[in-house]
């Protein structure tokens, strides 16, 4: 099974025990890894840099998102007076995202200038 293989895995888990108690021992124990090693697989330290952002809400199941990246490239950006500043597109995910149900709701930070 590969990185994302096991990713997919644990995301369909997290999602049919949303009413449970998930700690980071039973997630990695459930996608066949070390603490340590599910740890590093699934999170990364990325340090934002200060910048302008426009800042967008995505609607609906993550499947869709594409959808809103159309929106923001082909119709929003180009019809602005921003321009994107750098190749790093921040996602923000809150209580507000539930994954694939259609009331889940996550920003998307695009970094711009005028």
């Amino acid at each position: 099974m590969n990185h994302i293989d096991r990713i997919n895995q644990i995301l369909e888990y997290i999602e049919a025990h949303l009413d449970a108690n998930l700690d980071l021992s039973l997630l990695a124990a459930e996608s066949a890894l070390s603490k340590y090693h599910f740890h590093r697989k699934v999170f990364k330290t990325k340090i934002i840099p200060e910048n302008d952002y426009a800042v967008f809400t995505h609607q609906g199941s993550v499947n869709n998102i594409e959808m809103t990246y159309d929106q923001i490239y082909g119709n929003w950006l180009p019809r602005s007076e921003y321009t994107p500043t750098m190749d790093l597109d921040v996602s923000v995910v809150d209580i507000r995202f539930s994954g694939r149900d259609e009331k889940s709701e996550l920003d998307i930070l695009i970094p711009v200038t005028c």
